[in-house]
């Protein structure tokens, strides 16, 4: 217990004093979110780097105080080649069809390191995956959940607030270390992202950080690996720690082909748009969609201890 409330409490101060390193260096890039009236409607210019303070810390935790495994070469291996990708999309601003390339050879790393699900299982039932299918099934599962973190991050706080929902989750399911501490360095990052609110410090009224594409890629990477990690019997049940993210990727990419739009291309679609469209300010978005995910795991959790008890 006093182990897991020290990884907790180092991934979260590692992010609260690594945060404001990272925004040093967004603005000397000059990887900096200015506001546009249009789908980037803060109020004023906030660095986007947000996603390096969180690996740096992920990375200093898992040298020092991690064992050595598969699981965890392979989350800061994919870690360091995304940010690598996030920051050189930062400088270049580079295609929609390159970035999904690239994130698509580093969707590739559970593989290599041995984890994809050899598995699939509901309750009591299960499906035995061969080869191929678990190999393609863990690619597609990584590169879905990478994505769909990636397109929900278009809130204050929400791609962090969820992820560190879906984090917390994983940790109660499979008691992986390495979930509790992606949760502390979520919960280290988000006074740096909470949307503005009356009730914020004078000095700091406003978001003063975003995790961009390396940090919410990233989340969605370390949460996909941490989910085929848990076991080779792939429950089906997972994914609704993710509701949320899926969710928003499956009706944004739908609607978008159905009005024959590039996929790709970035509107005002997404579920917290649609919120903001209906009158909830940020807050009470982030409240309920913070809730819904809470809700989403708790049914999850729920239903793999009552289908265990069921099975025994």
């Amino acid at each position: 217990m006093r182990y897991s409330v020290f990884l907790l409490c180092l991934g979260a101060l590692l992010c609260v004093l690594l945060t404001p390193l990272s925004m040093r260096t967004a603005v000397k890039m000059g990887a900096v979110d200015l506001p546009d009236g249009g789908r980037r409607r803060h109020a004023h210019p906030t660095p986007r780097l947000g996603g390096l303070a969180l690996f740096a810390a992920v990375f200093l935790s898992t040298a020092f105080f991690l064992p050595e495994t598969r699981l965890y070469a392979a989350w800061l291996s994919g870690g360091a080649l995304l940010c690598a990708l996030g920051v050189t999309d930062d400088l270049f601003s580079l295609s929609p069809f390159v970035k999904l390339a690239a994130q698509g050879a580093i969707a590739t790393l559970p593989i290599a390191f041995g984890f994809a699900p050899t598995a699939l299982s509901l309750g009591a039932w299960g499906w035995v995956l061969p080869f191929p299918l678990g190999n393609l099934f863990a690619f597609f599962f990584t590169l879905t959940l990478l994505n769909a973190f990636n397109l929900i991050d278009g809130a204050d706080a929400l791609a962090v607030l969820l992820s560190a929902v879906a984090a917390l989750t994983l940790w109660l399911h499979t008691g992986e270390g390495g979930a509790l501490l992606l949760f502390g360095c979520a919960l280290g990052f988000l006074p740096y992202n909470r949307p503005a609110s009356a009730l914020a410090r004078a000095s700091h009224p406003r978001t003063r950080s975003f995790l961009g594409d390396t940090g919410s890629t990233f989340l969605g990477y370390s949460l996909a690996l941490f989910s085929l990690g848990a076991s080779p019997r792939f429950s089906l049940f997972l994914p609704l720690c993710f509701a949320v993210p899926l969710y928003d990727l499956v009706f944004v990419f739908c609607k978008r082909l159905w009005h024959k739009k590039n996929p790709f291309a970035a509107d005002r679609s997404h579920i917290h748009h649609r919120l903001a469209d209906r009158g909830l300010s940020t807050g009470e978005s982030l409240l309920l969609l913070g809730l819904l995910g809470a809700l989403f795991s708790t049914i999850f959790l729920f239903l793999e201890v009552l289908f265990q008890k069921r099975v025994r």
